[in-house]
Formats: structure tokens, C-alpha cells, sequence
């Protein structure tokens, strides 16, 4: 069915007077999707969809935006106008979020609440008439959680057990994935964008996928053991796509078979690699450039394990 001409107007003349520039890709979700324009919750679908397949959207970051979304669809029915969107309703969202929703971790609540805010914030940038409720209401702040890091003989474990390749395919390339980030301090999200193209003269350069809209890059001096793991290749993808959850479920597996007694995540292998450069005499700021974080607090945190880590091991001094 053809949108009425008048529609196409309007839809024109809302640009006019937002005094925006609209590419290509806006114009064509407004128009695809004007008669569900006012509904937030149609608005911010569509957007996911189309960031998606424009590909300025990774898989993952599809899925865990559309998580999100759904937690505030199933709070409202789906049906909520972008006019409907004020701090009391958001405050009725938390609430939902705290007795309702089985949720019970303050940061996964907290994570949900800055995904419907980047939402209304994007749909505010593109022209929709709307305050912002979370203006209002105040997001709390991430409570620090129980990071993992590994210390040196269970990152010589997994060593060895690499070496000896022993394991399934899918293990041992797994485990190439997540001990090349325990000496580089790369993402998942970029472990799997990374290409021998990246690598020049011994040096990992490359925009990372999470802050690229902060124009972060990082240049890695790549030690000796990552060279190694890169392979023979010269070209194309240095890892085999391997999809995240398959990443950290095989894991799993790899801490049994190398007797490691904690719970193994891709980003241990970052929060290793981070503990590591403190405790080997990095600063702060260099570990911020490093991981292409954008928040010195955030690289703090790293230097929190490290004295909570010495702090332990001088403890085994009461046992002599």
C-alpha cells in the first residue's frame, strides 16, 4: 500500500522544523513505519532492525538491545506514544523491573534502564518532539561486581594445554581466541573483527567496535606468545567466527580440562590482561589508551584487583 502524498509531507515538514539533516536510512524507517511514528516502542524496532541490517549494529549488541526493549515492551503492553513517556512512567518501569521481572541484580536493571534512555535519546537526535524523562529520573550507578582474573599458573595451564593440542577444534581455537585477549586485552567484539590487516610491523592497530563513535583506536605492542597465536596466515580473519555464547560455553569446558576453579567468560581473559599490566608496573592512563575505555574510573578498577590480589598472597604468609 502507498503512503499518502500528505503523509510524505508531514513526515518533510517535521524534518524542516527539527532543522536535522536526514540521511537516507531515517527517511526510509519514517516512511516504512509512519503509521506507528508516535509509538516508542514500533519506533525503537524499527531503528534496531535497521542498524541491524545496515550493519552498524553487531549481532550481539542486536540481541542485547532487543532484551532490552523487550523488558519495557512486556512493562507496557507495547503499546506506549513517545508523548506517554514521563518520569513517573519510568519510575512504574523500575519498580516492574525490581518486583516483577525476576531481575534481581542491581547492574542488569540499571543496563536496561541506559538502553531505553540511549533509545529516546537517538529518537530526540532524529526529530521527535519529546523530553526525555530520564532527565528526571535519576539512572544509580553501577555497583562494582565481582571481577575474575586469572594469576600466573592458571594462565600457564591454559598455556599448556594449548599447546599440547589436544582438544576439539572448537576448544583449541576458543582457547587461541581467549589467551591471544589475556596478552592484548581485546574484546570479544573485536577479537572476532580482527584481520591480519590490523597487524603491522609486530604493532595491533585497529578501531574498536564499541567505542567507535568515540573515534577510539588502539595501537598495541603485541608481546611475543600473541605473535604466536596469530598462526601463519597473512590475510582476511585472524579467528574462526565463533558465535559469543559458544565462546564462553566451550570455556567452560577449558577450565575443567585445566583445573581451573572459576567461572571462565571471555572477558576474564581483558580483566587478566588489565590486572596484569598494574601489577607489572603500568599506569593508569596508558591501561585506559590500551583497552580504548573512555572512562578513567573504569581502569581503576583494575587497579583494585591488583591490591586486593597482593593483599591475598601476603596473607600465605601467616601459614609459615
Amino acid at each position: 500500500m502507498m503512503l499518502p502524498r500528505s503523509n510524505i509531507n508531514m513526515i518533510l515538514r517535521q524534518y524542516r522544523l527539527s532543522g536535522q539533516t536526514v540521511t537516507h536510512a531515517q527517511f526510509k524507517r519514517d516512511f516504512l513505519n509512519y503509521a506507528s511514528r508516535d509509538n516508542f516502542i514500533a519506533w525503537a524496532d524499527a531503528f534496531l532492525e535497521d542498524q541491524k541490517i545496515s550493519g552498524l549494529m553487531s549481532e550481539q549488541t542486536y540481541k542485547n538491545k532487543k532484551n532490552r526493549l523487550k523488558h519495557f515492551s512486556e512493562f507496557a503492553n507495547k503499546q506506549v506514544l513517545f508523548a506517554e513517556l514521563t518520569p513517573q512512567l519510568i519510575s512504574q518501569f523500575d519498580l516492574y523491573l525490581r518486583k516483577k521481572s525476576g531481575l534481581k541484580k542491581h547492574n542488569s536493571i540499571q543496563s536496561i534502564h541506559v538502553g531505553i534512555k540511549t533509545f529516546i535519546k537517538v529518537a530526540i537526535a532524529e526529530g521527535v518532539n519529546v523530553d526525555n524523562p530520564y532527565d528526571k529520573f535519576k539512572i544509580k550507578p553501577y555497583q562494582p561486581g565481582n571481577r575474575i582474573s586469572l594469576d600466573k599458573l592458571e594462565l600457564s595451564r591454559l598455556k599448556i594445554l594449548y599447546s599440547k593440542k589436544e582438544l576439539p577444534e572448537l576448544e583449541q581455537e576458543t582457547l587461541r581466541k581467549f589467551l591471544f585477549s589475556c596478552y592484548t586485552g581485546i574484546r570479544i567484539s573485536d577479537s572476532a573483527r580482527l584481520r591480519y590487516e590490523n597487524i603491522d610491523d609486530g604493532f595491533l592497530k585497529m578501531e574498536t567496535f564499541k567505542t567507535r563513535r568515540f573515534g577510539k583506536n588502539v595501537n598495541i605492542a603485541l608481546p611475543d606468545f600473541a605473535k604466536q597465536l596469530l598462526g601463519d596466515g597473512n590475510w582476511g580473519l585472524i579467528f574462526k567466527t565463533i558465535a559469543d555464547q559458544t565462546v564462553n560455553k566451550a570455556l567452560k569446558e577449558i577450565a575443567i580440562k585445566a583445573e581451573i576453579n572459576k567461572r571462565l567468560t571471555f572477558h576474564v581473559s581483558r580483566d587478566t590482561f588489565a590486572t596484569f599490566f598494574i601489577e607489572l608496573g603500568g599506569d593508569v592512563a596508558s591501561l585506559k589508551e590500551l583497552l580504548a575505555i573512555t572512562k578513567t574510573e573504569t581502569a581503576m578498577i583494575y587497579v583494585k584487583m591488583s591490591e586486593k590480589r597482593k593483599e591475598t598472597l601476603m596473607k600465605n604468609f601467616n601459614k609459615i
